[in-house]
């Protein structure tokens, strides 16, 4: 199996570490592509940088979105899966998921992560370290869940959510799709979904 990580900034570099810290324990890939269609032909950490379409014609590839906007992890997510690849789900070595806790395709799950029992992750959700997911937790798809952030037990947190570093949200608390919480806040009732224009 190979792999590519669409996204060549500072989060793309984040999930080479990973992947790395992943093939050091139990190798998984044999090469990893970074992917970035705006400045593609050179190499991040001895890494090569391509283009989608270059990536196309590896056999065994699967793809992991490194990308902070919800948006465009949407929109990549939906590119990948319209040329028929599938999404890698990469989890620390040192995290451990609880059986009852569901994974989507294309998570990521950082080193000092802790994800309780009987929670959904959904698609392409990236979950950074020194995150706290609570019991009976959902997260919508394409979401971003920031280092040190605290989910109390069964929060719902829509598609292409956005928390912010440190922020706290209360048990049973819902937050609709396309919602931003900033760093450090603390939510104690419902928000309501956020229309994009």
């Amino acid at each position: 199996m190979n792999l590519g990580i669409y996204g060549a900034g500072g989060l793309g570099r984040e999930v080479l570490t990973l992947a790395r810290e992943i093939n050091a324990k139990n190798k998984r890939w044999n090469e990893i592509v970074f992917i970035d269609d705006i400045n593609p032909g050179r190499k991040i950490n001895n890494v090569d940088v391509v283009k989608f379409e270059s990536v196309l014609d590896i056999e065994q590839l699967e793809v992991v979105v490194a990308v902070g906007e919800p948006s465009l992890r949407c929109e990549l997510m939906k590119k990948i899966k319209s040329s028929d690849l599938p999404l890698a789900t990469l989890v620390h070595p040192e995290v451990n998921i609880c059986t009852s806790t569901f994974l989507g395709e294309g998570v990521v799950v950082c080193k000092e992560a802790f994800v309780s029992c009987d929670c959904v992750i959904n698609n392409n959700v990236y979950l950074q370290p020194h995150v706290c997911i609570g019991h009976d937790c959902q997260i919508g798809e394409n979401s971003i869940i920031s280092p040190g952030v605290m989910l109390g037990g069964n929060c719902k947190i829509g598609s292409g959510g956005f928390l912010g570093m440190n922020a706290c949200i209360k048990e049973n608390t819902h937050i609709g799709n396309n919602v931003i919480i900033s760093m450090g806040s603390v939510v104690f009732s419902d928000i309501k979904k956020m229309s994009l224009h």
